[in-house]
């Protein structure tokens, strides 16, 4: 009897990580893909674009100038990329935050670092490395950039990953007493 506790209580820690990484991955992709999404269109309606011309670009990271002669079809293929992107991000954070707990702990420390690394690294080594046009430099367009990024990538990454990890270490908290009971007897 006591051995089926002890297995029932490996199996639940096994399913619980595996459920942490889903829930961080889904919840903190599709959240910050649909706050980006509405930060981008917004700040191009500021600057006077259709909206579709902001998906337009970000298809023209694969299709160049010519994105532009697709009509809705680069507009779809420019929030297919987004919505890939904002996956991929939130996969390395949460990566991340496995092997260094302290991304878990200083939540919003990080949130903000890495908000703006993705800011970073996205106009300045992915943007040019693309076939997209380069966007012209100006300071506006970094501090927008980078309050974006922190507000609707960074933070919202740091506080995703930080309740659902929250949730697994109470998880194993149960698990390991629940071992540690086994052991006594």
């Amino acid at each position: 009897m006591n051995e089926n506790i002890s297995t029932i209580s490996s199996e639940d820690a096994v399913s619980g990580a595996g459920s942490e990484a889903f829930k961080v991955i889904v919840c903190g992709g599709l959240t910050i893909g649909i706050l980006d999404c509405a930060a981008a269109s917004l700040n191009g309606v500021f600057k006077g674009m259709n909206p579709a011309i902001v998906w337009q670009y970000v298809a023209s990271g694969l299709l160049g100038r010519n994105s532009y002669n697709h009509g809705w079809k680069s507009v779809i293929l420019g929030l297919l990329i987004h919505f890939f992107i904002a996956f991929s991000v939130t996969i390395i954070y949460y990566a991340a935050s496995r092997r260094l707990p302290i991304i878990v702990r200083r939540a919003v420390l990080f949130g903000i670092l890495y908000g703006i690394t993705v800011y970073f690294v996205m106009a300045y080594v992915v943007t040019p490395l693309s076939a997209a046009g380069k966007m012209p430099f100006s300071v506006s367009s970094i501090l927008i950039g980078s309050l974006i990024h922190v507000f609707c990538i960074g933070l919202p990454i740091a506080f995703i990953t930080r309740r659902f990890a929250k949730n697994n270490r109470e998880n194993s908290f149960v698990v390991n007493e629940s071992r540690a009971a086994v052991s006594d007897f």
